[in-house]
């Protein structure tokens, strides 16, 4: 079911926002501390476990602790893997990550269904801490979009250290929960493969495979095209965006 975002209440929260991201505490402290300190949304605990987090390319083990807006333990001392995420974001101060669970997890009751993999969004440029978020509501409210990750404001703390407001999303997937594509060849669903960005193995694997089969390429392309002219014009997108913002205002 479709969620409805009232936008000019975020408008509202985002002009009033304090434009000072929250500072690094100095020094770490404990589960039970951080506990005492929790405001009014939920609250994520990393323990790297002595190790460090420093690259994207390969995942480190830690442990996560995540306790619910009320202080209710969601997640406790569980399993994980970790690396940092991003691009041009990751000299900044301020992190993201991707972290997995060893099997599928839905920390927070986040979104449609568990899975593996998800994300922590520092959103290091955005003062008001609501640009990401609001853009993927307004995604989850057009109709001919299959599939926006869902996500939750959390604050974070890694070994102790407080990190800030982050955004926790779902990763984005081929998976039932998420995007909900086969990319076997003899069941693929008329509109191309995922794959990761920064994957040249995947990326050439799924060119390969196109390569070999011309049914497939003739299929994909005629259906690719009427996904265009149906979904991807100017008309459409301003018939979404009218729709959109009539919704919202209601």
């Amino acid at each position: 079911m479709k969620r409805i975002f009232p936008i000019l209440t975020a408008a509202v929260m985002a002009v009033c926002t304090l434009s000072v991201l929250p500072q690094t505490a100095a020094s770490a402290i404990t589960n039970d501390e951080i506990l005492e300190q929790q405001l009014t949304m939920p609250v994520i605990s990393i323990d790297t476990l002595g190790n460090s987090v420093n690259t994207k390319e390969s995942y480190t083990d830690a442990k996560i602790t995540i306790w619910d807006e009320n202080g209710t333990i969601d997640t406790e001392d569980a399993s994980i893997s970790i690396r940092l995420r991003g691009n041009s974001t990751l000299n900044l101060d301020k992190k993201s990550y991707r972290f997995k669970f060893p099997k599928k997890s839905n920390p927070l009751h986040l979104g449609d269904g568990s899975a593996k993999s998800w994300n922590l969004v520092a959103n290091y440029y955005d003062t008001s801490l609501l640009r990401s978020m609001t853009a993927y509501h307004l995604g989850d409210m057009l109709d001919n979009m299959p599939y926006t990750p869902n996500s939750r404001s959390v604050e974070v703390y890694v070994n102790g250290s407080y990190q800030g407001v982050y955004l926790l999303c779902e990763a984005v997937n081929v998976a039932k929960s998420r995007i909900a594509i086969t990319e076997d060849t003899t069941k693929i669903e008329d509109d191309g493969y995922l794959v990761e960005m920064n994957n040249p193995i995947a990326l050439a694997d799924s060119i390969e495979k196109l390569l070999k089969d011309a049914d497939l390429r003739k299929n994909m392309g005629e259906n690719g095209w009427k996904r265009f002219k149906s979904d991807f014009t100017l008309e459409a997108f301003e018939k979404r965006m009218e729709f959109c913002l009539k919704k919202a205002l209601k």
